[in-house]
């Protein structure tokens, strides 16, 4: 019987993980603006123009990378880049 107490405290913390990871996620819908890559862009220079100045522009460039599902971070003129504006 002795096991009871440490099986429900270790179900409890594993409940309170899950609903931690599902409502640190479920953030309000970012808006974005559909930017067209010119030359001499990079994804650091745009998210530094669109993102949030009082962040981290990693955050940003992962962002963007994410939403336009690039694998690498080369970015070519002319191409269209969905980027989330700060808010």
């Amino acid at each position: 019987m002795r096991w009871r107490y440490p099986f429900f405290v270790l179900v409890l913390a594993l409940i309170f993980i899950a609903l931690f990871t599902i409502f640190a996620h479920s953030e309000e819908p970012t808006q974005v603006v559909t930017v067209r890559v010119s030359s001499g862009d990079t994804l650091w220079s745009l998210a530094r123009e669109y993102g949030d100045p009082g962040t981290d522009p990693r955050n940003t460039v992962f962002a963007i990378r994410q939403i336009n599902n690039l694998e690498n971070p080369r970015i070519y003129p002319g191409q269209e880049l969905k980027v989330p504006l700060s808010n």
